[in-house]
């Protein structure tokens, strides 16, 4: 899965650059003389984003000890999918998902999905719009249905959300 960064920059258009002929001093003053020379126009400076996540989520951010555990979601259908996109927009940073079912046409009325997941595992479609929220996130999808086999994908989670209204899930927890 891609893994977003936080990118701190400056833009500015340069204008075009002609080459001078010899001649230029090799010295700050030189330097400037060439500079002048060559920029014809002027510079123009872009206002830029910060994408730190203390500046993305400056409102509605849970608090740090909250935002450093990891959460588990199992199943991602119309609740779940809600629930993962609000976690992931307060700035927890570390969640777990798990669902074996393909997004159906049907699914499209009720879910945060789109038309380009149409035919995509729940899971991993979920997982790659959770990461666009923002560059600190990480997300872990697992396609597969909760069971006795895979049930240890859940050990290091801190919290453990049941969003599959199934009563074998329950039990298994």
């Amino acid at each position: 899965m891609k893994e977003y960064k936080s990118y701190f920059w400056i833009k500015c258009d340069i204008p075009t650059l002609c080459f001078p002929r010899n001649g230029f001093r090799k010295s700050k003053d030189g330097f400037r003389s060439y500079l002048k020379f060559t920029l014809r126009g002027e510079i123009s400076w872009s206002k830029t984003n910060n994408w730190d996540d203390s500046v993305i989520r400056t409102r509605g951010r849970v608090h740090k000890e909250f935002r450093e555990l990891t959460y588990a979601v199992i199943g991602v259908g119309a609740l779940g999918g809600f629930v993962c996109e609000l976690l992931s927009r307060q700035g927890i940073q570390n969640i777990k998902i798990i669902d074996g079912d393909t997004l159906q046409v049907g699914n499209l009325a009720r879910h945060i999905l789109t038309l380009d997941d149409i035919g995509k595992k729940k899971a991993k479609a979920m997982a790659d719009k959770l990461m666009l929220n923002g560059p600190s996130i990480k997300v872990v999808a697992k396609e597969e249905h909760l069971d006795k086999e895979n049930i240890t994908f859940l050990d290091d989670c801190d919290v453990i959300i049941d969003c599959t209204a199934d009563n074998e899930v329950i039990e298994l927890l």
